[in-house]
C-alpha cells in the first residue's frame, strides 16, 4: 500500500488527523520541498525521509522571504514526475512490507500531480489510498483575509494553474474567457508568469481597477501579502520582490483583505524569536504558541542533551526504600527516569513509598504523562528555591534527585548529606554558527533561554563575532539563567512565572 497524503499549505496546524496518523507510522516518506520540517518531525525514529520535490529551495530560511523549511533531510534532489512515479513503484517492489507515504504539499489532487502518481500505481497493480489535504488555493487567501467566495461579491471561484506546460493541442489558459468571469480567479504556481496573467486578463477586457493580491508563503510564519489592483499588481509584486511559491487572487473579494486580514492583527506578527532549547515533538509547545500569536520561530538549539548509560540508576532504584522523596526539576529527568524504570521491568508500584515533588507545571505534566503520577508537592514559585521552601520540614528525610551532571548546586548544597544526585543525562553547549549573521542582519528580535547551558551555547556561538546584542530582547526562564546572561553583559528580563508560560508572557510584554 502506498499513501498519497496532502501535507496542507505550510502551517503544521492545518495537517489533517489522518495525515498525522500515517506520517507517525510511516517507514518511508517521499516528500516535496515545500513540506514543513515540523510535519516531517512527526515521523517515528528510523523513518527514511527522502526529498523528491521538483524544486530546490535556496537562500537563508530567515531572510525576508524565507521558505517554510529550515532543514532539508536526506535530500535526494529535484526529480521529474516520471522518475518520482518509478521511484514509488520500485520502492514498493523492493520493500513491500514497508509503509510508504508520498507526502505532497497542499492537496494531492489539486495541481499536485497526485492523479498521475495514482494512475502509475494502478497500472502497476499497487494499492493506494488518497488522503486529501488543505489546499493553498483556499488556505492562503483565508490567511490573508480573503474569502474566495462571498455573497454579493463572488458566487463562484476558479482555480487555474499558472504553469502552461501543455502541448499545442491544448491551448492552455483562455484569458479572454476568464476576463469575463464574475467570480474569483485563483492562480497557483503563477508568480513567474504574473506579467502574462495580468496582461492576458487586461487584454481580455477585465477592468484595470479589479482588486488583486499576491500571497507568498501563504499560511507560513513568513507569509507576505501584496494588495493591489490588476493594473498595478506586476509592479507592486516586483517592488516587494515576491517570489515562489505564491498564490495570485483576482476579483472583488481581494479587496476584503483590508478589513479581514486577521493574521496581521496578532500581537507577535513580524517578530523573529530565537528559541535556544531543543525541539519538542509534543503538541501545544512554546514554539507553536508563538506561531499562533504571529511570531516567526527561529529554532536553533544552543544546548545538546546526552543521555548517560550505566549502573547508577539500577543501584539507586535497588535502594529505593532508603529514600523518602524524589525531586524532579526538569521534564527531561522525568522522561529518562521513566524510561530507565520501565527498562528494568518496574513501574510506579515500586515508587509507592516515596513522596514525589516537582519544580513546576511542565514537570508535573510530564510526570503524569510518563508515569501516571500526580506530584505530591509543587511550589507556587517555580524554581529550586521555591521547591526547597515547599518541602517544609526536611529532618529525617532522604532525597533522590534525578538530574543532569551539571545541574544547579542549590538543591545539593542546601540538602547536603540528605540528597543523592542520580545523573541521567548531561547538557553541553551547542554552537550554532548562523546566530551571529542573523543578529547582524537584525533577523532576531527576541531570544529565549531556558537554562544556563543554553546561554553558554549562545555565548560560544557569538564568540569572536563582535555582534551588537543591544537590538535583541533577551528573556531568561529563571534567575540562574539570568545570572548566566548577566555574565554576557546584556540587558535581560526574567520570566514570571519561571516556565514556558512566563517566557511567552514576557514576549508579549516586550511588544506591548
Amino acid at each position: 500500500m502506498i499513501y498519497l497524503v496532502g501535507a496542507g499549505p505550510g502551517d503544521p496546524g492545518l495537517l489533517t488527523v489522518r495525515a498525522e496518523e500515517l506520517i507517525e507510522s510511516a517507514d518511508i516518506i517521499f516528500f516535496d520541498a515545500l513540506v514543513a520540517d515540523e510535519i516531517l518531525d512527526i515521523a517515528k525514529p528510523g523513518c527514511r525521509k527522502i526529498m523528491v520535490g521538483k524544486r530546490q529551495i535556496e537562500g537563508s530560511p530567515y531572510s525576508i522571504n524565507p521558505p517554510c523549511r529550515t532543514v532539508t533531510k536526506n535530500v535526494q534532489g529535484a526529480q521529474n514526475q516520471k522518475s518520482i512515479n518509478q521511484l514509488l513503484i520500485q520502492t514498493h517492489s523492493d520493500e513491500p512490507d514497508q509503509k510508504i507515504v508520498r507526502l505532497k504539499g497542499g492537496d494531492p489532487f489539486i495541481f499536485g500531480r497526485g492523479g498521475e502518481e495514482a494512475c502509475a500505481l494502478v497500472d502497476t497493480g499497487i494499492p493506494f489510498e488518497v488522503v486529501p489535504g488543505v489546499s493553498s488555493a483556499i488556505a492562503a487567501p483565508a490567511y490573508a483575509g480573503i474569502p474566495v467566495t462571498s455573497r454579493g461579491l463572488a458566487s463562484e471561484v476558479t482555480f487555474i494553474t499558472g504553469q502552461n506546460t501543455w502541448d499545442e493541442s491544448h491551448p492552455g489558459v483562455d484569458y479572454a474567457r476568464l476576463a469575463k468571469n464574475p467570480g474569483t480567479l485563483v492562480f497557483l504556481m503563477g508568480v513567474s508568469r504574473i506579467n502574462n496573467i495580468c496582461e492576458g486578463l487586461l487584454t481580455g477586457g477585465m477592468s484595470k481597477s479589479t482588486p488583486a493580491s499576491v500571497i507568498q508563503w501563504g499560511t507560513c510564519q513568513n507569509q507576505m501579502v501584496v494588495k493591489s489592483t490588476l493594473s498595478d499588481l506586476v509592479s507592486d509584486a516586483r517592488k516587494h520582490e515576491v517570489g515562489s511559491p505564491s498564490i495570485i487572487v483576482i476579483g472583488k473579494v481581494a479587496a476584503l483583505s483590508e478589513k479581514l486580514d486577521w493574521l496581521q492583527k496578532r500581537p507577535l506578527i513580524g517578530k523573529r524569536i530565537l528559541v535556544t532549547r531543543p525541539k519538542r515533538k509534543e503538541k501545544n509547545t512554546l514554539e507553536s504558541q508563538i506561531r499562533n500569536l504571529g511570531g516567526f520561530v527561529v529554532n536553533l538549539p544552543t544546548i545538546d542533551i546526552q543521555t548517560l548509560h550505566g549502573t547508577e540508576f539500577k543501584n539507586k532504584i535497588a535502594q529505593i526504600d532508603n529514600y523518602t522523596d524524589i525531586l524532579f526539576t526538569s521534564r527531561t529527568a522525568v522522561r529518562l527516569f521513566s524510561k530507565e524504570l520501565h527498562s528494568m521491568g518496574l513501574d510506579v508500584r515500586n515508587l509507592s513509598k516515596v513522596q514525589i515533588s516537582v519544580v513546576g507545571p511542565g514537570t508535573k505534566k510530564e510526570l503524569q504523562k510518563q508515569l501516571s503520577i500526580n506530584a505530591d508537592i509543587m511550589p507556587d514559585n517555580f524554581s529550586s528555591e521555591g521547591l526547597i521552601a515547599a518541602l517544609g520540614d526536611i529532618s529525617k528525610r532522604k532525597f533522590l534527585f534525578p538530574c543532569a551532571v551539571n545541574s544547579r548546586d542549590l538543591l545539593t548544597n542546601t540538602l547536603g548529606d540528605q540528597i543523592d544526585a542520580l545523573h541521567l543525562y548531561e547538557t553541553k553547549p551547542l554552537v550554532q554558527p548562523e546566530i551571529p549573521t542573523l543578529i547582524k542582519e537584525k533577523l532576531i528580535d527576541i531570544a529565549l533561554f531556558a537554562s544556563p547551558s543554553a546561554v553558554a551555547g549562545f555565548s560560544d556561538s557569538i564568540k569572536g563575532s563582535d555582534v551588537d546584542l543591544s537590538s535583541v530582547h533577551m528573556i531568561a526562564i529563571g534567575h540562574s539563567t539570568g545570572q548566566a546572561l548577566d555574565k554576557l553583559g546584556v540587558n535581560f528580563v526574567v520570566a514570571e512565572p519561571h516556565n514556558a508560560e512566563g517566557l511567552l508572557k514576557a514576549c508579549l510584554e516586550s511588544v506591548s
